[in-house]
């Protein structure tokens, strides 16, 4: 899970890359360059262009720590992914709030995916799903 995190805020990135710099056109390659923008704040501009949620779904904040549970998703994924890359001696997280934010930072993923394709119909959103075959709209 550890290392799916760090490679889900790369696939993010990338995402933000390919469609903010190459396609729409709305962040420079200066502003994406380390130092122009935090991750935390590229990753929300390409939420932004997208028209989709930065906030955490509630089925996630319920099991984040408190002083986590006020973060956007995009600040969650980067400090987490920031906590693993550069350990410290804070508190250690508990291992359900790596997967949720592993399960957390996919669902960005897909959505991203999707509304880049175009696509408006139904989906399985993997973070609220309580069985199989159960969707919801496109947010």
């Amino acid at each position: 899970v550890d290392t799916a995190i760090l490679f889900s805020q790369a696939a993010i990135e990338r995402l933000c890359w390919s469609y903010c710099v190459e396609r729409a056109k709305t962040l420079t390659k200066d502003q994406f360059k380390s130092g122009g923008m935090t991750a935390a704040s590229r990753l929300r501009h390409l939420f932004r262009d997208l028209s989709l949620p930065v906030e955490i779904p509630q089925t996630t904040r319920n099991v984040l720590p408190q002083h986590l549970a006020g973060l956007d998703g995009m600040q969650l994924i980067t400090q987490i992914r920031n906590k693993l890359v550069h350990p410290s001696t804070a508190a250690p997280l508990a291992p359900d709030t790596f997967y949720e934010v592993w399960k957390l930072s996919m669902w960005y993923i897909e959505c991203a995916i999707l509304r880049i394709a175009g696509y408006t119909g139904n989906y399985a959103n993997r973070v609220s799903q309580g069985w199989v075959g159960q969707v919801e709209s496109m947010p």
